[in-house]
């Protein structure tokens, strides 16, 4: 079974299964269980001519399913060396598990990592710069067209102490924001969305149809961090799960 477990504004659950002893590049199976416990296998596609596709990101909006999925080019002969490109496309589904359309993402200037849909069908995607590596927030049109960017101050990333411990650099280039930014989520809050990074001081963005609506710090006790935030109503309620910094970076050297 996948984790994260994904959660709808409504209550509904998405869970990935999935079996690595068949391929190391099986495609995940994502069920939706209603508060009820009704279950439904939500359907995917991936492109026909696509291989070593995986299922990086799941959101669920009221009456949409979006999936981030990222596959290489399939080989047109047997001598034809493997692909190194990755290509990256969301596959929307309806919340009843009938399949809508592949959307392709070719054309971003930047490597997604998270996403999330609305109901207009326009999306925010979180990602890095391809060249400066640098964190990236956006809104995307309902076709996957840049549309524009939401404004992240990139400082605290490179500066936080928390991320420092919690994020080590492990290859040479590479920063504590990079690895952060795949490890932020976006959260369905009612008809918006909500996007925080965990084990970050940074403000949590409430984004909706018209862009960003506010950005809201959240005030934790001691050395207490935001590690994740649970899908909320159309109210002013949040519910925050928190870990300790030293817990926290515990957690990520061993993941």
């Amino acid at each position: 079974m996948g984790y994260p477990v994904h959660g709808a504004s409504d209550g509904t659950l998405f869970v990935e299964m999935s079996n690595d002893t068949i391929t190391p590049f099986a495609v995940q199976d994502l069920f939706s269980i209603s508060e009820d416990a009704k279950v439904t296998k939500i359907q995917r596609r991936v492109p026909d001519d696509m291989d070593q596709a995986v299922f990086r990101d799941v959101y669920a909006s009221d009456s949409l399913v979006a999936s981030l999925l990222s596959a290489r080019p399939r080989k047109r002969s047997p001598d034809e060396r493997p692909s190194r490109e990755t290509d990256y496309f969301i596959c929307l589904s309806k919340r009843d598990g009938t399949f809508e359309k592949l959307i392709s993402l070719k054309d971003l200037n930047f490597q997604p990592f998270k996403i999330a849909v609305l109901e207009s069908g326009r999306f925010y995607a979180a990602g890095v710069d391809k060249i400066n590596k640098t964190p990236v927030l956006a809104m995307l049109d309902s076709d996957g067209q840049y549309l524009r960017p939401v404004t992240l101050d990139n400082r605290p990333f490179d500066n936080s102490k928390s991320l420092q411990a919690i994020y080590p650099i492990h290859e040479p280039g590479a920063r504590e924001g990079e690895a952060a930014i795949g490890s932020s989520g976006f959260v369905p809050f009612g008809d918006r969305t909500l996007f925080y990074v965990p084990g970050a001081r940074l403000p949590v963005h409430i984004l909706g149809e018209g862009g960003e609506e506010n950005s809201i710090p959240v005030h934790l006790p001691g050395d207490y961090l935001i590690e994740t935030i649970l899908p909320c109503a159309k109210n002013d309620t949040w519910v925050v799960r928190a870990q300790e910094v030293l817990g926290f970076a515990q957690i990520k050297v061993r993941a």
